[in-house]
């Protein structure tokens, strides 16, 4: 029998010297039989049954997990981890081992999360039909932790379009899951435009005085907050208040320290708040008593926006905030030149208000006169 070498087999056969009479129909599932073309075979169905057989199994783990508060052992393959990962890619407890085996602890993580992490990890896949609004939001915040952003914005989808009552009734908490979390943009600016549409749920709520500032902070800046300005006013007022609870509520009984507690905790809030969008008699009823908090430049201004408009024109006032303001994009107050303090300057014990009057309308001498009883008047007013 002669050799494979003597057989009379082309050297670099062209796949033009297959016949063309060959009926490709009778393989309608072989993408092979392409004429002069590159032959690719790919079976991913096969391939993700295996994985998921090796998810089931565990068979030859390496990596020991010891999750939530119980410390549930659970096994994984690190090969797998750390391809499909970037936190166990770049993770340092791959130095922690024990009998050969990677330690991992996460105390912070529900078993049952950490198995659907896992899960998707291994299989790509993940159902989501039988976790409620809460369990989802949970899920979320454990995924973020492993930085997978295809889960992450499966999920925040997922929220949005299928959990979207859950999401109305709690924006305010949302807010403060997952604020500071950069992967969570889609679920942050949904919350966002909530709250800014329908400001009831959260301002007029319990948990109010409990927003942590910065958050406060990024509200006030929206141009599209739908809540008139004096609300906004009123509501920091009861928010710094709640942030100092031995205050005196009754602001003319207030002492030097506490003015100088309630400056520190309002005055980055300030700038924000469009005073010029005040009414002058909210200004003179709800604004006005608590002037030692405000820069003396600002209360001028103001006096002279309500009474001398003629003045106006020197002025740099925001415009009103916008319910059609679709952007939702934050603002920088346009007053914020006039008094952006890194903290709150001191106050004089006595200040002078000088208040010049041009018109002489009806409409402005009642108001001259009760601004002029309401500085002056030697009886106490409250507020």
């Amino acid at each position: 029998m002669a050799s494979p070498d003597a057989w009379d087999f082309p050297k670099n056969p062209d796949i033009s010297d297959f016949p063309n009479d060959l009926d490709v129909s009778e393989f309608p599932n072989d993408t092979s039989f392409k004429k002069n073309e590159v032959n690719f075979f790919k079976y991913p169905q096969e391939v993700a049954d295996d994985f998921e057989n090796l998810f089931k199994t565990k068979e030859g783990y390496d990596v020991i997990f010891y999750v939530g508060k119980e410390l549930k052992e659970m096994h994984a393959h690190s090969l797998i981890l750390r391809a499909r990962s970037q936190y166990f890619r770049t993770a340092t407890d791959w130095s922690v081992k024990e009998n050969g085996k990677f330690i991992f602890k996460k105390p912070n993580i529900s078993p049952r999360y950490f198995e659907i992490i896992l899960r998707f990890i291994y299989c790509g896949e993940v159902n989501l039909t039988k976790l409620q609004g809460l369990d989802i939001l949970n899920l979320l915040i454990a995924m973020d932790e492993f930085n997978i952003p295809t889960l992450i914005t499966c999920v925040q989808n997922y929220l949005i379009e299928h959990q979207y009552k859950f999401l109305q009734q709690n924006p305010s908490e949302i807010l403060e899951m997952v604020y500071q979390r950069k992967n969570f943009t889609d679920l942050w600016n949904f919350c966002h435009k909530k709250i800014c549409e329908k400001p009831e749920i959260l301002f007029n709520s319990d948990k109010f005085t409990s927003l942590k500032a910065p958050l406060l902070e990024l509200l006030l800046k929206r141009n599209d907050l739908s809540l008139d300005e004096i609300a906004i006013w009123d509501s920091l007022i009861k928010w710094c208040l709640a942030q100092n609870p031995s205050i005196q509520r009754d602001v003319k009984k207030w002492n030097k320290d506490e003015i100088t507690i309630m400056e520190k905790t309002i005055y980055r809030f300030i700038p924000l708040i469009r005073f010029y969008h005040i009414s002058s008699e909210d200004f003179l009823l709800k604004v006005y008593p608590y002037k030692l908090l405000l820069p003396e430049d600002l209360i001028n201004n103001i006096l002279t926006f309500h009474m001398a408009p003629n003045k106006q024109s020197n002025m740099n006032t925001q415009p009103p905030r916008s319910k059609t303001d679709v952007s939702g994009e934050s603002s920088e107050s346009s007053e914020e030149s006039l008094y952006n303090y890194p903290v709150p300057p001191p106050k004089p014990e006595s200040r002078g208000v000088n208040l010049y009057y041009r018109d002489k309308s009806d409409k402005r001498k009642s108001l001259k006169n009760r601004l002029k009883d309401f500085f002056f008047s030697e009886e106490p007013i409250q507020v």
